[in-house]
């Protein structure tokens, strides 16, 4: 264990004999649990009781020898905390959340207190409620306080309650006098989802009782929630923060009674539920009239990210139409599509008229949908979807969207580092229509023999040598704040250079050619010579089939990277500091590796938001120097040459 915690010999001695167990239950706990363990050493019996992390908690414990693991599906926190509390063999119990510290003197007061045969069987400990890194002194929680310290033999848990648990004491209580350290939220996403959570949670509690809401619950107690907090809980003296923890824990209240009115909705059948309206679909007999709409006129790697709406809309109603809206210049990667019967083109001409608009709004009244699913979630096609014909309008929830969509659906805002968000937020938005979906599907795309002979063609006539690798370099971003520095670029064109026999090919339009020149003449002369700086495709569709062909890509995240994944071409990119790794990234993706400045230095960002970094985006960059992940690019090359052994 770390040395932190260890004792001097003449200290030792003088620690009682009394015995503590302390306990967890976690799910998704990476970023707590090293630090968490070595915080609660000095306990006889540590026992973690997991719910099927997928973030690599699991495996993490496994590597504690002395911290009894056990993995349980979780039911509700009563259940979980229960059975956690059960496995404990020492009466005198640490029951402590993950992102919870004891501090030096607060330890040392519990195992005083243990030992000094007082009558209290259980203790709360108050708590300095942390905050995107920093303490939050008011907003309620100046008060805050919880049972952490009992004897599991005078104890047990509400079983009437499933979230904020309550401890049933048979016996006298204390409080301790030093403060518990609560790491509770990262940020304002994080907040908002557990908020919504235990909202949901609380409904269901709420359900139980017979409770049923009405006015007084959906305008005065949200809004008694915010004021209590704010004012006279003195939130307004947090700042920003506290506008922040206030609107949160009000917006958690309304989510409790809007989750209770549509549970009772549902049990009464007034509700057309996700459930009804899938088992609607499925019983009629005429699917071939179903036809779906998709939203999606953004880029391309957005565009390539929602076909996996229309795969899944394929494959549960095979003889549906699927249509999806999208911009002229991604058609490209749309077509020959299995899975897209009609593109709806958002013309330029649409963004530049607004009468021009108004036309193609008017349009779509024409059809009849059996839904519209909202992808994008923008103005634009808040815009298309109201205008669209049809009962069922499905989209992300902002604080304006329930009056567009039928079904406005929260989204994750936290990578869980397995699948990206650009995919299971996707996905989610099926969740009213397909609320049993099991299929987890990724983008494609499709070419035609023609094209692939033709780039195959191509591609080998630039080969020097038959064996030569054949590398794309996403050399240019969309934009100055997605695009790595060019004296950066080059150092890592010299080490692909220095390590390998390849080809390189510049991926940017004519237009772009001096700054694609700039990056080249920062090369060595060696890495020069295994550049090919006037080649380039005449047309997306030629490109996708060049990449095709190719061995690998590396550079610049953004649509390029997302083409090589769908083309399951093995990619290295270089993450901008403005984007969520999360979002695009996942474990998934076996042949892709990816790396971003918060992988190594996620000090710099601090508490900065997405306006903050793109301001700071320099600086950002230049922090991101190549070394930081010089041996990643290595290792990525060694796996993709492992036929043909790099240089030495």
């Amino acid at each position: 264990m770390p040395s932190s915690f260890n004792r001097s010999p003449a200290i030792l001695l003088e620690l009682p004999k009394i015995k503590i167990s302390a306990l967890f239950i976690t799910f998704n706990e990476i970023i707590n649990i090293d630090e968490v363990i070595e915080n609660v050493s000095f306990a006889d019996e540590i026992i973690i009781v997991d719910s099927f992390s997928t973030d690599g908690t699991a495996e993490r414990i496994k590597n504690y020898p002395e911290v009894k693991f056990i993995q349980r599906p979780f039911k509700d926190y009563t259940d979980q905390k229960s059975f956690t509390m059960s496995q404990a063999s020492n009466d005198w119990v640490l029951f402590m959340d993950a992102d919870e510290r004891l501090t030096d003197a607060l330890r040392d007061e519990i195992v005083s207190t243990i030992n000094s045969n007082s009558q209290e069987v259980a203790y709360y400990f108050y708590r300095t409620f942390m905050f995107q890194k920093q303490v939050l002194h008011f907003s309620g929680w100046q008060s805050d306080k919880n049972f952490r310290l009992f004897r599991k033999s005078k104890v047990h848990f509400a079983r009437e309650r499933v979230v904020h648990e309550t401890l049933v004491v048979d016996g006298k209580i204390g409080i301790l006098k030093n403060k518990l350290i609560h790491y509770s939220y990262k940020d304002y996403h994080d907040y908002r989802g557990k908020m919504v959570k235990y909202g949901k949670m609380k409904a269901q509690e709420e359900l139980d009782k017979n409770y049923t809401p009405n006015l007084y619950h959906f305008i005065f107690r949200p809004v008694y929630k915010f004021f209590n907090h704010y004012i006279l809980r003195f939130g307004f003296l947090d700042g920003k923060k506290g506008v922040i923890i206030s609107y949160l824990n009000a917006l958690g209240v309304y989510s409790r009674y809007k989750e209770l009115k549509r549970l009772i909705q549902e049990a009464s059948g007034t509700l057309s539920s996700d459930s009804v309206f899938a088992e609607k679909l499925n019983a009629d007999h005429n699917k071939k009239e179903l036809k779906f709409l998709v939203v999606q006129q953004k880029m391309i790697g957005d565009v390539l990210a929602s076909t996996i709406i229309c795969e899944s809309l394929k494959h549960y109603f095979p003889e549906a139409e699927v249509q999806i809206v999208a911009n002229e210049n991604t058609l490209p990667v749309l077509e020959g599509n299995p899975f897209i019967d009609k593109v709806v083109i958002f013309k330029k001409e649409y963004r530049d008229s607004k009468k021009e608009f108004f036309k193609f709004l008017k349009s779509l009244k024409q059809t009849k949908y059996t839904a519209v699913i909202d992808a994008y979630g923008k103005l634009e096609s808040n815009l298309i979807t109201v205008f669209s014909n049809s009962d069922k309008k499905i989209g992300r929830r902002k604080w304006y969207t329930s009056w567009i969509y039928s079904d406005a659906l929260y989204q994750s805002q936290i990578p869980d580092n397995e699948i990206p968000l650009s995919i299971s937020n996707r996905l989610m938005l099926l969740n009213p229509i397909l609320p049993e979906n099991k299929m987890v599907t990724y983008p494609k795309l499709y070419l035609t023999s023609e094209e692939l002979q033709t780039a195959k063609k191509i591609v080998d006539d630039l080969k020097e040598t038959q064996d030569q690798k054949i590398i794309m370099i996403g050399i240019l971003g969309s934009g100055p704040h997605k695009t790595y520095p060019p004296k950066y670029m080059a150092e890592i064109l010299n080490t692909i250079c220095n390590a390998c026999d390849a080809k390189l090919l510049f991926n940017y339009i004519p237009d772009q050619k001096n700054e694609a020149l700039a990056i080249y003449n920062l090369c060595s002369s060696e890495t020069q010579n295994c550049i090919e700086i006037d080649f380039y495709a005449d047309s997306l569709r030629n490109f996708i089939g060049i990449l095709s062909q190719c061995d690998m890509l590396i550079g610049n995240e953004g649509g390029t990277v997302n083409m090589a994944k769908a083309l399951n071409i093995p990619s290295f990119c270089i993450f901008s500091p403005f984007i969520v790794k999360g979002a695009w990234h996942g474990k998934v993706y076996q042949n892709h590796e990816s790396v971003h400045l918060r992988d190594y230095q996620p000090e710099l960002f601090g508490d900065m938001d997405k306006r903050e970094i793109k301001r700071n985006i320099e600086r950002l960059y230049l922090a991101f120097e190549p070394q930081l992940f010089k041996e990643s690019l290595l290792r990525f090359l060694e796996l993709q040459f492992s036929q043909h052994p790099l240089k030495k």
